[in-house]
């Protein structure tokens, strides 16, 4: 009886072993995969331009400020519709996107608050994770103006 309950225990703690070898790696893998390193100030403060000929332009600045003209408005269900005026804006980071900033804004017409969530994959290279038309957005190399 005693063997037959070593080998119940030593088999059970087998499987227990795997399992959770099992998901200690796959949080490493996550983990490691999805390890962009976190934004800085550098990275973001300036003015961003669409490409394509679009006459969107976002300017954020060091006191957590910015300017957006034209971006995709966050309020709007379903997407669609831009956005032009004033915002705040946070370092963030949205599951499965690059690190970033998320603008938020209150539009005259509603009283709800608003935001848009601007990724940064690569330095000078961003867009809005909200934008249907997936337009590109290029910092300038002059800084903030």
């Amino acid at each position: 009886m005693g063997d037959r309950r070593r080998k119940f225990i030593l088999g059970w703690s087998l499987i227990a072993g795997v399992i959770v070898l099992a998901v200690v790696s796959g949080a490493l893998f996550f983990l490691l995969r999805s390890s962009n390193p976190p934004l800085a100030m550098s990275d973001v403060e300036g003015v961003w331009r669409a490409e394509g000929g679009e006459k969107a332009r976002v300017l954020i600045r060091v006191d957590g400020a910015a300017d957006l003209t034209d971006v995709p408005d966050g309020c709007l269900p379903g997407g669609g519709g831009h956005y032009s005026g004033p915002a705040n804006w946070v370092f963030d980071t949205v599951l499965d996107e690059s690190p970033g900033v998320r603008f938020t804004y209150e539009r005259p017409d509603a009283s709800e608050v608003c935001s848009v969530y601007f990724a940064v994959p690569k330095p000078g290279e961003g867009y809005f994770i909200e934008d249907r038309e997936e337009v590109n957005y290029v910092r300038d190399s002059g800084g903030s103006k």
